[in-house]
């Protein structure tokens, strides 16, 4: 993922596409009536790419902490399962129970059970993804 850093232009974001041997820079500001646009041969882009754009390094997602092996809960007890990641951009978690999706993928790295019955026994999985790739 870029962003542009300086470029002494009042404008809002910044678009790169490398097109044959020319760099497409699109200029999208608010409060203009049309889009700029404008190209710069490959050549002079080397030249002051470091001042344009910085560039983050994406990180596919690596677990910092595990599901547990097995745990005995009782009933009517709350259960908190986690499974956390570091990545960037920051990973989304999709928890599982027997292979049936439970949640959707967000931000949250944890699974709460508030009341625990025998049918919420199985094998639970956590799912971390960034746009790198998926965990399990």
């Amino acid at each position: 993922m870029c962003k542009v850093v300086h470029l002494g232009l009042v404008s809002s974001k910044y678009k790169m596409e490398e097109k044959e041997r020319n760099v497409h820079l699109f200029s999208f500001s608010f409060g203009l009536p049309s889009h700029r646009f404008s190209w710069i041969p490959s050549i002079l882009l080397v030249l002051f790419l470091s001042s344009l754009v910085q560039c983050d390094n994406l990180q596919a997602p690596r677990f910092v902490t595990h599901l547990s092996a097995g745990s005995i809960v009782g009933e009517g007890r709350t259960k908190i399962l986690q499974c956390q990641a570091l990545g960037y951009p920051a990973p989304l978690y999709r928890w599982l129970k027997d292979g049936v999706e439970l949640t959707d993928f967000s931000s949250e790295h944890y699974y709460r059970i508030v009341t625990t019955r025998r049918e919420d026994q199985g094998l639970y999985q956590c799912i971390a993804k960034n746009l790198v790739r998926g965990l399990i």
